[in-house]
């Protein structure tokens, strides 16, 4: 009983921890809406600079992080000023996209400058100091510091936002960043002190985290994912809900640690998506504190003044009151007589054309006047096109390299995931960060049916794709009670789910992964025929059919989400996209939309990684379910070729297959000019390269889009007598 005393309670220290790494993404969240996917690796980043103040000015850890918080300020704000600032908008994605960049830039930034070896904060004799509570209890003076640093960091947050202007200017500013703008606040300003205030917390939390832990460059995501399981099960924007949330998931980790070893970072896990499934509006979302559901600033105005009983002082808050409620009605009703003048101006056109629609026939007397037109010149010289090029990629490897055909099953295949991801997050709107769950799903699988199961390794691609799109229904129920920027970090935690459940099966390697067979490799059906007709080594044949599988995937891919967006499902893509409320409002179904688009991507991604773990005839959990090759570098190809459009992605593939090529002996470098790059193209073309190019010159190479075009020679319509 003891035992299980101490292991509670070490969880409730742990859980200290968690709520101070969720502390600061919980306020900025609050007020500016805005997930920062760079957060673990700013707590990381904080205590390497907590480390370089140490040894430069042999201190210790509590006095360098006194030096390092300013720094930390001056930081904050400025990179909120300069750069964060620009991508708010109702989009969620540029900003979700550029601390991505920022993550990978100062991940490998600090191993350039920090090496990958781990460090520690030494703290002295604290570090080894017991407190015995009684009964054979004891606890850490370090842990009880955490826990007691997390409570004071709450209350000192909870204190300036209640009791202090600027305060009620942030929740002024996050109820109504409009009227807030209105009354003399400056939004801007305030969104850099609120990540100011929260890189503070940051200095916080990295102080602890060096002292109880050991920390490497690496360690950034792992330290988001539990803040943000943190804040989603104590309540978004709820300053005392993420303690509760990293009490919650700290106690999971200690037991399942007792229970296991191997199932500490796990149970944590679990917990998450079981108070997901049970409450997804998280555990205080009644009593929510005011960053989340902000009250009016001039309420605790009003009360202060008028217990000083002074009338000028009344009438002057009294005005206030007015003056904010009859902005803030005036913006509502010019927002909502906006969008009622759209849709009846909507209507009253619906409303005057015939059954058959002018944009479809327009008769006059025997003759046709209009058609409607998706295809363009340019779109039917590349049909054209397309048709040579293909051939000739049929027959390359009569005259290509091994090579070289090694660097096109990698450009195809990424093509492949890359148009999935843009239909995902381009046209639906899920932006995910989890992707690589059904890559390395696909790849496990492909190994148990061919190992286990005998199956022909062609068989078990499209079998694999079947049976990772039936995961990805039950997937889609749990991450899908999460909206915008939250889902796609709850994409990213199925992700590790299934990454650590995967590394629990011993048939399957664990977790140093397992490789293929050469008699499963070796007898690829078609193979002897391959090696007859190329006159090749079976390893060389293998890359042949490898190759025509990836190509046929490729073509495929376009050619079906081409189609998919000619299709009513696609005009009902674009409109979920524009506006959920307005697409529900016309009669698209939007869950059903969003599943059946999430479950396809997640079959198609199944039988990618399928293929390309055939090819590799190699795998390991940390490989398959690796963020950065199979979610990171998606992202990249898809925003700088052109997020929304089915050309960007072929674009950004041939750009990221040059830049790799060039690159990569640069190591660090090259990673941290991929993340420099996506964020500049992010911040001065959002629509990527070739949305640029097709804004400027109107290219249209898969046009989606209708167009009405008077026929040659047609008649114009007499006029009415």
């Amino acid at each position: 009983m003891t035992a299980w005393v101490n292991t509670l309670l070490q969880g409730v220290m742990l859980g200290g921890l968690y709520a101070l790494f969720a502390a600061g993404l919980s306020l900025v969240f609050g007020i500016m809406r805005l997930v920062n996917l760079a957060h673990g690796d700013f707590i990381v980043l904080a205590a390497f600079v907590i480390l370089a103040l140490m040894q430069t000015l042999a201190i210790d850890p509590f006095l360098a992080t006194l030096l390092a918080a300013p720094l930390l300020f001056g930081l904050g704000y400025g990179l909120q000023n300069q750069l964060l600032n620009r991508t708010l908008d109702k989009d969620i994605l540029p900003p979700l996209l550029v601390t991505f960049g920022l993550s990978i830039i100062i991940q490998n930034g600090l191993l350039e400058v920090f090496s990958a070896d781990s460090r520690r904060l030494r703290a002295g004799a604290i570090e080894t100091v017991s407190i015995p509570l009684g009964g054979g209890i004891a606890v850490g003076a370090t842990q009880l510091l955490t826990l007691a640093s997390a409570i004071g960091v709450i209350l000192i947050l909870n204190y300036l936002i209640h009791r202090t202007e600027i305060g009620r200017a942030f929740r002024a500013t996050s109820d109504d960043p409009e009227v807030a703008r209105l009354m003399g606040i400056d939004s801007g300003r305030i969104f850099s002190l609120v990540t100011a205030v929260a890189m503070v917390v940051i200095a916080v939390a990295a102080l602890h985290l060096g002292i109880r832990a050991n920390f490497d460059p690496t360690v950034g995501p792992a330290r988001l994912l539990y803040a943000f399981e943190a804040v989603i099960i104590g309540g978004l924007g709820s300053l005392w809900g993420t303690l509760a949330g990293g009490i919650l998931i700290g106690a999971a980790q200690a037991i399942g640690a007792k229970i296991n070893p191997e199932w500490q970072i796990l149970a944590g896990h679990l917990a998450f998506l079981a108070a997901l499934v049970l409450r997804p509006q998280g555990l205080f979302v009644g009593r929510r504190e005011a960053v989340a559901e902000p009250r009016a600033g001039s309420c605790t105005r009003w009360c202060a003044r008028l217990r000083a009983g002074t009338i000028a002082h009344l009438a002057r808050c009294g005005a206030e009151w007015v003056g904010r409620l009859v902005s803030r009605a005036w913006m509502s009703a010019l927002r909502c007589a906006r969008e009622n003048l759209a849709l009846l101006g909507r209507a009253a056109i619906r409303s005057s054309l015939p059954a058959r629609s002018a944009f479809e026939r327009s008769k006059v007397g025997d003759e046709e006047r209009f058609r409607v037109e998706v295809g363009t010149r340019s779109s039917r010289h590349l049909a054209v096109a397309a048709v040579g090029v293909g051939a000739l990629l049929v027959a390359l490897p009569a005259f290509a390299s091994r090579d070289l055909i090694n660097d096109l099953i990698f450009v195809l295949t990424m093509l492949a995931l890359a148009q999935f991801w843009n239909l995902l997050a381009g046209y639906a709107g899920l932006v995910s960060v989890g992707q690589q769950a059904f890559v390395g799903m696909g790849g496990y699988l492909l190994f148990a049916s061919t190992i286990h199961l005998g199956i022909d390794a062609l068989i078990a691609i499209p079998l694999c794709g079947l049976l990772v799109g039936a995961i990805a229904l039950p997937t889609a129920l749990i991450v899908f009670r999460l909206r915008g920027a939250y889902f796609a970090i709850g994409t990213w935690v199925m992700a590790e789910v299934y990454r650590l459940v995967i590394a629990q099966f011993k048939e399957l390697g664990g977790g140093t992964g397992m490789s293929l067979p050469v008699s499963v490799t070796n007898q690829v059906a078609g193979i002897e025929w391959v090696k007859a007709l190329f006159d090749v080594r079976t390893s060389a044949a293998r890359d042949i059919i490898t190759y025509w599988l990836a190509l046929t995937l490729a073509i495929g891919t376009i050619a079906l989400v081409y189609l998919i967006l000619r299709s009513r499902h696609g005009l009902a893509l674009a409109a979920i996209r524009d506006s959920e409320d307005a697409a529900e409002s016309v009669g698209v179904n939007n869950f059903k939309t969003k599943l059946w688009v999430y479950v396809v991507t997640a079959a198609a991604t199944g039988m990618v990684g399928a293929l390309m773990y055939l090819q590799k005839a190699r795998i390991s959990p940390d490989a398959a379910f690796s963020v950065l090759d199979w979610t990171a570098y998606v992202i990249f190809i898809v925003v700088i070729g052109g997020i929304g459009t089915i050309e960007g992605p072929i674009v950004g593939v041939l750009l990221f297959y040059v830049l790799q090529v060039n690159l990569a002996h640069f190591g660090t470098w090259y990673l941290m000019l991929l993340g420099l790059f996506a964020i500049l193209v992010m911040l001065f073309a959002p629509k990527g390269i070739w949305g640029y190019l097709s804004q400027r010159y109107g290219l249209a190479l898969f046009p989606i889009r209708r167009r009405l075009v008077e026929r040659m020679g047609a008649t114009p319509p007499r006029p009415d007598t």
